[in-house]
C-alpha cells in the first residue's frame, strides 16, 4: 500500500511538467512573416471535427490519471470509512473488556463464575506462567518487543517460511490481535478494512501502553476454548490449575489452540499420538526449543509425556453448590443496577458467599448416598402404580412445566405442534444415580422417567451468625433445575408442631405438664364439628406430658394446645420465629398443612438454638469490585423473638425427640454413631408425599426435605414414606461426616443453659405408652393434676371452639 501511494505521488508531481515542456519546444519552431528564411510550403492537415479532437485527447489521459490515482482514492475512501467506525480515543485509552464475576466460598475457594457468553477472569502478568508468554511470542509475534504495532518484516518472513516449509504465522501482531479482542466494532470479517482498523488501533495502543500491559491484556482477553476467554479461565477449564502453574507442555498446548480451537481441540482424539492438538503442541515446543526457551535435552521427554486434562484429574477444583450459585446470580442481577449500576456479567465483581466447601461437599454426598439407595425402594413401591395411570392430566401438567414447552411457546408454535414434538423420539441424555445415560426416547418418556426420582432440599446454617454453610437445592442441577431450598415450598407436616409447643411454653406451660391424649373437636359458630384430628398410630388414651407428646408427635395433643391458645396465636409465634410465608388461619395448620420452604424452616429452628434470637439466613457476606475494593458488606437482620428460657426449654424438648427410646428420631444417634446434644423433629405429610427432618445443634441447624416434584408420585406405605426414613438419614450421614472432620472446628457441644435458670425438665416419671385390653395406648396412671414449669400445681382446663 505504501509503495502504491508513493508511486501515485510521483506521477502527480512530475508527469504534468513533462507535457508542458513538449508544448514549449513546439512554440520555438513558429515562423513569422518578417523572418527572412523562406517559409516552407506546408499543406495544412485536414482539421478534425471538434468533438473528435477532445475525445481522442482526454480519453487516454483520463484513463492514465484514473489508474494513477485509483489506489490513492481507494485508500483514502477506505480510511474515511474506517475512521468513522473506529473505537473512540477514550475507549482505546480506557478499554473495558467483559470480565466474569467470581463467586468465592467462606473458606477461600472459587465456587464459580457469572458470565453471559464470554467467561473471562483477569490476572496480573506475574500470575501467568513465563512458559505461556514465551510460547506466545515465539509463535505469534517474534518481533513483539521491536515493532510499534505493525511488523513490516512479517510479510517477507511469511513468504520465506511458505517457500521453505517452515512454520506459517499470520501477519497480525499481538497488538493487532488485542485490538480485535478489545473492540467489537473492528469486526472479524476477512476484509482489508478490518486489517486497516486493526493496524490503526494497534499503533494507538502501542503509544498508550507498555509492552507488558499489552501482552497482559492480550492473554486476559483472547478466546482460547469454547466460551472461555483469557489464560486463567482456560487453564482452569483445561487443567484445573492456575495459569501461573502451567508447565512448558501445557503452555504450548494452550498457545497452539489459538491457531484454531476447533481443529486443535485437546479433548478430541486425545489418546492418538497423531492428534492435531498434539501435533500443534509439539510444533510450538520446537519453536520454543529453537529459541532456547526449552532445554533441547528435555524436548523429547516433554513431547512424549501425556497431558492429563481436566476430566481425568481428581476433583481438586470446586464444583459445588450449583443451586446456590444460581441464587447468587439472580440476586446480583437485581442488586447490581440498583447499587452503583454494576453489571454482574461484565464488571468482574467478586462475590463472597457464606458457603463452606467442606460442609457443602458433605451435604451433597449425604443426599446422594441416601437417595440413590432409597430410590431403589421407591421404584419397587410405585412400579405399576404410577399416578398418571389414574390421572392422565398429570403428564400434561409436567409437560407444560418443562423448558422444552416454554421454548416452543417462545418460538410461537401452537400447543398442538409442541405436544406433537413431545412424542417424537430424539437423542438425549437422561439422569441416573449411576451417571448420565445417552439414549433415544421421546420427550414425554423423559418426563415419565425423571418424574419418578425422589428429590431433596437441604440447608445447613450457623444459628449464631445466620450464615448458610450448605445449600443443596436438588439432586442434579442439569436435569432438575428447580431449587427446593428457597423457591420450592412443600407441606411441612409435624415439623410445624414445635411452633405450637413454643407458644404454649412461652405462655406459661411447662414441658412436664400433662395434656389429655383424647379426641378433640373443633366447632364452627353454629356448633357443628368442622375438624377432628387423629393421631397417626391410633395411640389415644389418658394424659401425657407436653414433652412426651412432642417426642411422639401426637396430633391430638398439638390440636388441644392450638384450641387453648387459638390458631392466630400459634401463627403469630411461627412468624415471630422466622416463618415469612402466609399461612391460612385454619386450626389444621398446627399439624403442618402449610407449604413452607426449607430455608425459612431452617431459619425458624435456628431461633431455638440461638437463645431465642431470630437471625435472618444469609448467603452473601460481601461484594468487591474487580480491583478488590469492598462495595458492599452484609450482616443478617437480628431481633429477639422469644425468651432465652423458652428457647432452652424448646431445644431440650427437641433433644428428647432424639434421645427418648420412643421418640420419632430415636434411631438417629445409634444408627450413625453421633455424639453430643442433638435436637430434632421429623415430619410426614398426608399420603407420604413429603418427608422432613429438622436437625438442631448449638453450632449448626439443618433442614431437610425429600419428595417428588409431582406430589402424587409418592410412597404408598409408611415403611419408607415417613420423615424418619425419607429425610432423617440424610442428616445422620451428613452430621457423621461433620463430626469426623476436626478441621471444621465444630465442637461436639451442648446447648448452653441460661444463667440462673433451672427448668423443670425431669419428666422421666412419665410411664411410656402401654397397650390396654382394647388395643388402645395408655399413658399409665396419669393424673388430671398437672404442674407448671415452676412446680406449682394447677388444674387443667379445656376451652370449646377456636379463635
Amino acid at each position: 500500500m505504501l509503495l502504491c501511494a508513493g508511486f501515485c505521488t510521483i506521477l502527480v508531481k512530475f508527469v504534468p511538467l513533462k507535457i508542458n515542456a513538449q508544448f514549449k519546444i513546439m512554440d520555438n519552431h513558429n515562423i513569422t512573416e518578417n523572418n527572412p528564411v523562406q517559409k516552407p510550403v506546408v499543406t495544412p492537415p485536414e482539421t478534425p471535427k471538434k468533438n473528435n479532437n477532445k475525445i481522442l485527447y482526454w480519453i487516454p489521459r483520463l484513463l492514465f490519471w484514473g489508474a494513477a490515482f485509483a489506489p490513492f482514492l481507494y485508500l483514502f475512501s477506505l480510511y474515511v470509512n474506517v475512521s468513522g467506525t473506529l473505537p473512540s480515543l477514550e475507549e482505546i485509552e480506557r478499554p473495558k473488556p467483559i470480565i466474569s464475576s467470581e463467586m468465592y466460598s467462606a473458606d477461600g475457594k472459587i465456587l464459580g463464575y457469572i458470565h453471559k457468553g464470554e467467561n473471562r477472569i483477569t490476572v496480573d502478568l506475574d500470575q501467568i506462567s513465563p512458559h505461556v508468554i514465551n510460547a506466545l511470542i515465539v509463535t505469534e509475534d517474534q518481533r513483539f518487543y521491536e515493532h510499534s504495532g505493525l511488523d513490516g518484516w512479517s510479510y517477507p518472513a511469511i513468504l520465506y517460511n511458505w517457500i521453505t516449509g517452515g512454520e506459517i504465522r499470520g501477519a497480525s501482531t499481538i497488538t493487532m490481535q488485542l485490538a480485535r479482542n478489545l473492540y467489537k466494532n473492528i469486526g472479524r470479517e476477512i476484509k482489508l478494512s478490518r486489517k486497516l482498523k486493526e493496524a490503526m488501533v494497534a499503533m494507538l495502543l502501542e503509544k498508550k501502553f507498555t509492552k507488558q500491559e499489552i501482552i497482559r491484556a492480550y492473554l486476559n482477553t483472547v478466546n482460547i476454548y469454547g466460551n472461555t476467554y483469557g489464560i486463567q479461565t482456560a487453564s482452569k477449564r483445561l487443567f484445573k490449575k492456575d495459569a501461573k502453574d502451567l508447565n512448558e507442555a501445557e503452555a504450548a498446548l494452550i498457545v497452539g489452540m489459538l491457531k484454531g480451537q476447533g481443529v486443535y481441540n485437546p479433548f478430541k482424539d486425545r489418546d492418538k499420538e497423531t492428534s492435531e492438538a498434539k501435533k500443534r503442541r509439539n510444533i510450538v515446543m520446537d519453536l520454543m526449543a529453537n529459541n532456547n526457551m526449552i532445554p533441547k535435552e528435555r524436548l523429547d521427554s516433554l513431547k512424549n509425556a501425556r497431558i492429563l486434562l481436566a476430566d481425568e484429574l481428581p476433583d481438586v477444583e470446586v464444583d459445588l453448590a450449583p443451586y446456590l450459585k444460581e441464587r447468587v446470580r439472580l440476586f446480583m442481577e437485581e442488586w447490581g443496577p440498583m447499587n452503583g449500576g454494576y453489571d454482574v456479567y461484565k464488571d468482574g465483581l467478586k462475590i463472597y458467599t457464606t458457603i463452606d466447601t467442606r460442609i457443602q461437599g458433605y451435604a451433597e454426598q449425604a443426599v446422594k448416598e441416601h437417595l440413590s439407595s432409597l430410590q431403589v425402594a421407591f421404584e419397587g413401591n410405585v412400579r405399576g402404580r404410577e399416578p398418571w395411570k389414574s390421572d392422565p392430566d398429570m403428564l400434561k401438567r409436567l409437560m407444560k412445566q418443562s423448558e422444552r414447552w416454554r421454548n416452543g411457546i417462545a418460538a410461537k408454535k401452537s400447543e398442538s405442534e409442541i405436544a406433537a414434538e413431545f412424542e417424537k423420539p430424539i437423542k438425549m441424555q437422561i439422569f441416573s444415580w449411576k451417571g448420565e445415560v445417552d439414549t433415544t426416547m421421546t420427550p414425554m418418556d423423559s418426563i415419565r422417567h425423571h418424574s419418578r426420582y425422589l428429590e431433596s432440599g437441604m440447608c445447613a446454617m450457623d444459628p449464631k451468625t445466620g450464615q448458610i454453610k450448605a445449600w443443596v437445592g436438588g439432586i442434579n442441577y442439569k436435569h432438575f433445575k428447580y431449587d427446593h431450598v428457597d423457591l420450592g415450598k412443600r407441606q411441612v407436616g409435624s415439623t410445624f408442631k414445635p411452633f405450637v409447643y413454643c407458644a404454649a411454653v412461652d405462655n406459661g406451660k411447662g414441658p412436664c405438664e400433662r395434656e389429655l391424649n383424647q379426641a378433640v373437636y373443633f366447632y364452627d359458630k353454629n356448633g357443628r364439628v368442622f375438624w377432628k384430628p387423629d393421631n397417626a398410630g391410633d395411640d389415644f388414651g389418658g394424659y401425657i406430658t407436653l414433652k412426651k407428646a412432642l417426642e411422639y408427635s401426637l396430633n391430638v395433643v398439638t390440636a388441644r394446645l392450638t384450641k387453648q391458645f387459638g390458631i392466630h396465636v400459634i401463627l403469630d409465634y411461627a412468624h415471630l420465629l422466622g416463618i415469612k410465608s402466609e399461612i391460612e388461619a385454619h386450626p389444621a395448620a398446627c399439624l403442618g398443612t402449610a407449604d413452607l420452604s426449607v430455608k425459612e424452616m431452617t431459619g425458624a429452628y435456628a431461633t431455638f438454638a440461638n437463645k431465642g434470637v431470630f437471625t435472618e439466613p444469609m448467603y452473601i457476606s460481601r461484594i468487591e469490585d474487580k480491583d478488590g475494593n469492598i462495595i458492599a458488606e452484609f450482616a443478617p437482620d437480628r431481633r429477639p423473638a422469644i425468651s432465652e428460657q423458652t428457647a432452652y426449654v424448646m431445644v431440650s424438648m427437641l433433644k428428647g425427640v432424639i434421645e427418648d427410646f420412643y421418640g420419632t428420631g430415636a434411631a438417629l444417634k445409634p444408627q450413625y454413631g453421633l455424639s453430643g446434644e442433638i435436637g430434632g423433629k421429623t415430619g410426614t405429610t398426608q399420603d407420604q408425599s413429603d418427608g422432613w427432618f429438622m436437625g438442631v445443634t448449638s453450632d449448626l441447624v439443618v433442614g431437610t426435605w425429600v419428595g417428588c416434584a409431582e406430589r402424587k408420585m409418592r410412597f404408598t406405605s409408611m415403611q419408607y414414606g415417613q420423615g424418619a426414613k425419607m429425610a432423617m438419614p440424610i442428616f445422620g450421614k451428613f452430621y457423621k461426616k461433620i463430626q469426623s472432620d476436626r478441621s471444621l472446628g465444630i465442637p461436639i457441644s451442648s446447648f448452653p443453659k441460661p444463667s440462673g435458670f433451672i427448668p423443670y425438665l425431669d419428666c422421666d416419671f412419665e410411664t411410656p405408652f402401654t397397650a390396654t385390653s382394647d388395643g388402645k395406648m395408655s399413658s399409665g396412671a396419669a393424673s388430671e393434676i398437672k404442674k407448671d414449669n415452676t412446680g406449682k400445681t394447677v388444674q387443667g382446663n379445656e376451652t370449646q371452639g377456636w379463635e
